[in-house]
């Protein structure tokens, strides 16, 4: 079947992302929107460098994956070779490059989801090279910060700096040492002379206002913003009864930036019960902060749902940009109401007062203050109804999400025509 809009066909969509299996939000939601489309008729193309190949993306006959079976950069046990490839992968680039040069450009759109993990920069100026438009969705902010968040890791807060200004690259902002910063500061630069990127992009799609806002500065002044919600894929039930529930849940990486440990002091302090869903660094001391917690290891989606069925609220206490906290949403679409910190892109899900509350980032008396209303039955069940209503009144469905992409896809092509037809005309 051919999905025909707008005069426009768009048959093959070739969906970029480091890795084929679900590793984060960029990759689950690189993975909905290749089921989407091709639910909807296209030919997908699911371009990756590290394995394994996700099951639901092998097995479905209009999407085929090109895996490269590569080690991401973290984890690559030869550490020279994930030293240079992680500069610059220039295999990626290679066999990027000749399977677009089997591809239709006046069909085809590339889209990029997630690069900086294993696939690099080498493959941005393959698209142009071929005539085929690209278009790229920021689910962080590698394009313009080496350390792909505006935040200072030592210091715990939000950064200002100039990135690949002086003060910056003398700052020792990264998550490990400086020099790993560094390093990161080269592949910065190699992004921008040897990727053209971000200054080539003429299109590309933010989730969320917080975003757009940080990204716009240190992106090309044509560049064409499109606005696509991530899809969040819960099926519609009745509302939970949240006020039944005891736990203050957390769901998520256990990272200072995330900022579990201070759902864990304020837990503790209060004597309220409270539930911590995933893993990581931090998983000692939340369990040191606050021994009756229950934490669980990570979970796949469906037992995630499940959590959050049995959640009073949902704790995001993020101090740092997020770009858009998916989990709120899928919290408020059970009828669980969420507690968030202001300065990530979660505020978007709420309505301070209504659908859930709004505390101070870092602020662990004004936390305490907000989980202490959060004793209050009544109040749960009105942000609670009032958070399942809402979502479910406008709900960014897998199909919804997979239109908006048609959309965008569309005036990618409609561009594309039209430059030839200028140049025909010149």
């Amino acid at each position: 079947m051919e999905r025909r809009i707008s005069g426009i066909n768009i048959v093959h969509v070739v969906i970029v992302n480091d890795f084929a299996s679900v590793s984060g939000g960029a990759a689950q939601v690189a993975f909905a929107g290749a089921r989407g489309l091709a639910e909807r008729g296209h030919r997908v193309t699911f371009f990756a460098a590290v394995g394994p190949v996700d099951a639901a993306l092998a097995k479905h006959t209009n999407i085929t994956v090109h895996c490269l079976e590569q080690e991401d950069i973290l984890r690559d046990p030869q550490r020279m070779r994930a030293l240079w490839r992680g500069i610059w992968n220039s295999k990626a680039g290679v066999v990027f490059d000749e399977l677009l040069a089997e591809a239709d450009p006046r069909e085809t759109v590339v889209h990029v989801h997630g690069w900086s993990k294993a696939l690099t920069a080498s493959i941005f100026p393959r698209p142009a090279k071929r005539g085929i438009p690209l278009v790229v969705t920021f689910h962080d902010f590698f394009c313009a910060c080496p350390n792909g968040g505006f935040f200072d890791f030592p210091a715990e807060q939000i950064c200002h700096r100039r990135p690949l200004g002086v003060a910056c690259t003398f700052r020792q902002c990264d998550r490990r040492n400086y020099g790993h910063k560094l390093w990161r500061l080269v592949r910065q630069h190699v992004q921008r002379r040897w990727g053209q990127f971000p200054s080539s992009l003429r299109h590309a799609i933010v989730i969320s206002d917080l975003s757009e806002k940080v990204l716009r500065p240190f992106l090309p002044a044509g560049v064409r913003i499109h606005r696509v919600r991530n899809p969040i894929d819960s099926p519609k039930q009745p509302a939970v009864n949240a006020p039944a529930n005891r736990h203050f849940t957390f769901v998520g990486h256990f990272t200072n930036e995330k900022a579990p440990q201070h759902l864990a002091k304020a837990a503790a302090f209060l004597g309220v019960d409270a539930r911590f869903v995933g893993d990581g660094e931090l998983r000692d001391e939340i369990a040191s902060i606050c021994p009756k917690a229950q934490i669980t290891g990570w979970q796949n989606a469906k037992q995630v749902q499940a959590h959050l069925q049995n959640a009073r609220a949902l704790v995001f206490p993020s101090v740092w940009y997020e770009t858009q906290g998916l989990v709120v949403g899928e919290a408020a679409a059970f009828g669980v109401p969420a507690l968030v910190s202001h300065s990530s892109a979660a505020v978007e899900f709420v309505a301070d007062g209504e659908t859930g509350l709004i505390f101070q980032a870092g602020d662990m008396d004004d936390l305490q203050k907000k989980l202490r209303w959060m004793s209050d039955d009544s109040l749960v069940a009105r942000l609670g109804h009032a958070a399942y209503e809402r979502h479910w009144a406008n709900p960014p469905t897998n199909a919804r999400h997979a239109a908006d992409l048609e959309s965008v896809y569309t005036e990618l092509l409609e561009n594309r025509m039209d430059k030839l037809s200028h140049k025909a005309k010149n």
